[in-house]
């Protein structure tokens, strides 16, 4: 089976795919739900297309329609007088409005033809004569079938690489003994402040109550809740909650609903008295093995008798429950989160490389660029430090 690799650079471009991308999501060797028709479509539609965005499409050349890779590229300028350019999957913070969340540059891709389509890419990409093109690829589990498929494939094309090490983050793994997970994680000093905490919401709210959104419930009473609570809090007053802006409310109501009727997200919450005060949303591929932390709010009236905490711990035994069908639950927290480093001690690797188009001149300016970069962060560091010293001082 021959493929090809096309471009897409607008919604258009889906137009009669939305099948065929379901079914990738559904024989992806790796799920990733923010890549899925449910996400990343009702993202783009109502948020716009962001600048610099192409989505690079896997298919037989004999049958373009059906589709065995999906890659979300964003574009920009990289290196020494920006004569490198990179594309970088599609992820947070980087490419879409603010207040959207992706916490995963995992490609999806057909687990019965991983190599070949590996090989269509790396063929694309080589065949890039200008501007000078790199993938820097990050945020990739580094145990995944993916990662290690790409690592056999890059050594075979002889593809220059360099590895940048990457990064962790907290990861939940049910344990035999959900109360002996729940004694190792939290102190006895911890537990008699939460505890206390507890009483605290209970004397000014009313009784706590810890629910799970059913599948066959109506999720819109969920997300009206977690809109309110984030327009409540900090990122509303940074004006990045999730209902910042009209596009942002749409995709957001829009995706969940789509995902909850189709059983790929799930929403549990903590009440007082009846009233939401803290909300997380879990989002799961097509094969439910392993489900993203994607969002959690709680109400800043509570702030300081940690709601959000006091719910999760609430959680455990729902979400050991259901260890038969989730192996893990990534927390897409930062490294060293404040919460997650230690109420999930497992990790997640995430790796982060550059992978150039065979050639000796494109290796090289790769190396300058990395080594440019590395140079200016060095430099931003010993400043920050300098002056957090004289701020001391």
């Amino acid at each position: 089976m021959e493929l090809g690799c096309r471009t897409i650079t607008d919604t258009n471009g889906f137009a009669g795919l939305t099948d065929a991308w379901s079914r990738l999501a559904q024989s992806a060797v790796e799920s990733n739900p923010f890549y899925g028709p449910s996400f990343l479509l009702p993202l783009l539609e109502e948020c716009g297309w962001p600048a610099g965005l192409e989505i690079w499409l896997i298919a037989p050349r004999s049958d373009p329609s059906q589709i065995v890779g999906l890659f979300p590229f964003h574009r920009r300028r990289f290196g020494p007088g920006n004569a490198l350019h990179v594309i970088a999957p599609f992820t947070r913070g980087r490419h879409g409005a603010r207040e959207i969340d992706i916490d995963l540059g995992l490609p999806l891709i057909d687990g019965a033809c991983v190599d070949a389509v590996l090989d269509a890419l790396l063929n694309r990409l080589n065949k890039i004569f200008w501007p000078p093109t790199a993938i820097e690829w990050f945020g990739v589990p580094g145990d995944g079938a993916f990662f290690r498929a790409l690592q056999a494939r890059l050594i075979a094309q002889g593809q220059p690489t360099l590895n940048l090490g990457g990064w962790e983050r907290a990861l939940f793994r049910p344990a035999a003994d959900p109360a002996k997970f729940l004694a190792d994680v939290v102190s006895k000093r911890r537990s008699k402040d939460l505890a206390q905490s507890r009483r605290q919401i209970e004397r000014s709210g009313g009784p706590l109550s810890f629910e799970v959104l059913a599948h066959d419930a109506d999720p819109l009473p969920w997300i009206t809740a977690y809109v309110g609570m984030e327009a409540g809090g900090w990122k509303g007053t940074e004006g990045t909650d999730i209902g910042a802006t009209p596009g942002g409310l749409r995709f957001f109501t829009r995706s969940l609903t789509e995902m909850h009727a189709a059983g790929l997200a799930v929403a549990y919450q903590l009440s007082a008295g009846g009233i939401p005060i803290a909300q997380t949303w879990l989002l799961t591929g097509a094969d439910r093995n392993v489900a993203m932390a994607w969002k959690m709010a709680y109400d800043d009236t509570y702030r300081k008798m940690s709601p959000g905490l006091l719910m999760q711990i609430d959680a455990l035994g729902m979400l050991h429950a259901r260890a038969a069908s989730l192996r893990e639950i990534d927390s897409c927290a930062a490294p060293n989160h404040p919460m997650w480093s230690w109420f999930w001690p497992a990790r997640r690797q995430l790796q982060h490389l550059i992978v150039a188009p065979r050639g000796p001149l494109n290796a090289l300016l790769v190396r300058i660029a990395v080594s440019v970069r590395s140079w200016r962060q060095r430099n931003a560091a010993a400043r920050a430090g300098a002056q957090e010293q004289g701020h001391e001082t």
